[in-house]
């Protein structure tokens, strides 16, 4: 075992490490707010199953209209700001956090 008695070495041994995981860091945090679909969320509204029935499909289809007006409401709103909010856009909103 190597005893490192002046902490100058022992910052410069570090240095290295350190880099890396501000790097790591970095990448991660950058996938994680970049447009990609890198979980494959499925939007609020929309499902992979399918329903079977004329009323589930019916008032999924409502919901869904309901959304889009939703949708549309946000666009233009945020239309008169520079920075535009697009945090609660349903489009941005992942259907459900269960898998």
């Amino acid at each position: 075992m190597v005893f490192i008695n002046h902490p100058l070495i022992f910052i410069k041994l570090l240095i290295p490490h350190i880099c890396l995981t501000m790097k790591i860091n970095t990448l991660a945090q950058t996938q994680l707010i970049s447009d990609e679909d890198i979980f494959n969320k499925v939007p609020l509204g929309h499902y992979k199953e399918d329903f079977s029935g004329p009323k589930p499909k019916v008032v999924l289809k409502q919901f869904q209209i309901d959304l889009d007006n939703v949708e549309r409401e946000i666009v233009s709103w945020n239309e008169q700001f520079e920075l535009p909010y697009e945090y609660l856009k349903p489009s941005c909103i992942e259907n459900s956090i269960a898998r």
